[in-house]
């Protein structure tokens, strides 16, 4: 981030204890001295630029960036001087993020709650289609709107482009991103679609499955899709039957590189409620992974589906992301190159030895 300030030099104030503070979600990382040997200060002119590095992971769906001047008064300040300090930010301030990889493992629902990805991608929703059940009820109608109105807050933008259709006209929105509302039994692509995602919703009803010996075989070497939460899913739903709203992310069937979002429940007033909870700060922190089942006192994430990738990495930066909460995997791989420098060290040593035997029998 390019920062441009003027600091005009005051018998009143100590620039050399003055400093302009740099917050991100009110996590301070960075302290701009104000005097005149301070990093970001070319005394020769009124206005003086820098560049301040924003931490990536302070980062989140929901930004708030805060500047504070501690203007530190000098020991010849007069008291009633003080107060007439004045400190202003340039409107021209810019935050510039062009050189951030873009990338995001998916499905992760803690980044629609959050930003609405990943239909945010683009200001207006000029790739996203809102599908609604054929026939629409005032909690469905309810839902939408404020999920546009989560989306416009992410962006800053009214959501001009994104297209609403019925779920029969679905197959011609095939090269957007999806957002299904609806119910269990009126929205019936969920269905259609989430068996993939590791659930199923069958006569009103939501259920995880258990995997297939088949995908469990291929799983035993992918280590990011080995967590399943199936019985813990099956035990809260039937703890207390019906009555919950859910999320659920998964990909695209109808295009590989798009995503689907559904905000569903056991009933449209379900549905309603459970988009009304992506507004409140306090339980939207709750929403990851890529199911949410929602009650009234209670938000609890899951993971079900297999992981998939959205956007790209430099090969170096993606192995040290998928590795990073991987110890078995680093320790094997480590294990594994150990092995192989004491092999090759081992061939090497032993040639020089027979060498050396040789030259002592000539």
């Amino acid at each position: 981030m390019n920062l441009r300030f003027a600091v005009t030099p005051e018998s009143i104030v100590d620039l050399t204890r003055s400093r302009l503070d740099v917050l991100l979600n009110n996590t301070p990382f960075r302290s701009v001295p104000l005097a005149q040997t301070g990093t970001l200060i070319d005394p020769g002119r009124a206005n003086h630029e820098g560049t301040v590095d924003i931490p990536p992971f302070l980062l989140t769906g929901r930004n708030r960036l805060s500047f504070y001047f501690d203007m530190v008064p000098s020991p010849q300040c007069n008291p009633a001087r003080a107060s007439t300090l004045v400190e202003d930010l340039d409107p021209n301030s810019t935050i510039d993020l062009s050189q951030s990889p873009h990338y995001a493992p998916m499905p992760n629902l803690s980044y629609f709650a959050n930003a609405g990805f990943p239909f945010t991608r683009d200001a207006d929703l000029s790739r996203t289609a809102v599908v609604m059940p054929d026939q629409t009820t005032p909690d469905d109608a309810e839902a939408y709107l404020e999920t546009m109105a989560l989306f416009g807050e992410a962006t800053g933008y009214p959501t001009l482009e994104a297209a609403v259709v019925p779920s029969s006209e679905v197959n011609s929105m095939a090269n957007r991103d999806l957002l299904l509302i609806g119910s269990f039994s009126r929205q019936p692509l969920l269905g259609a679609w989430t068996s993939g995602a590791g659930i199923t919703v069958e006569n009103g009803e939501l259920r995880a499955v258990e995997r297939s010996w088949w995908e469990r075989l291929q799983l035993l070497f992918d280590w990011r899709n080995r967590r399943s939460h199936v019985a813990e899913v099956n035990d809260w739903l039937a703890a207390q039957p019906g009555g919950e709203g859910a999320i659920i992310g998964f990909r695209s069937p109808l295009d590989q590189d798009r995503s689907v979002v559904a905000i569903t429940g056991s009933s449209p007033e379900q549905v309603a409620q459970t988009s009304r909870m992506l507004q409140s700060d306090d339980r939207v922190v709750k929403v990851q992974d890529d199911l949410v089942l929602v009650r009234t006192n209670d938000v609890r994430s899951f993971r079900m589906s297999r992981r998939y990738d959205v956007g790209t990495l430099a090969r170096w930066t993606w192995l040290r992301w998928n590795l990073s909460d991987q110890p078995i995997v680093i320790a094997i791989l480590l294990f594994a190159a150990c092995a192989a420098l004491a092999a090759v060290a081992f061939v090497v040593l032993g040639v020089k030895a027979r060498r050396r035997l040789q030259g002592a029998n000539r």
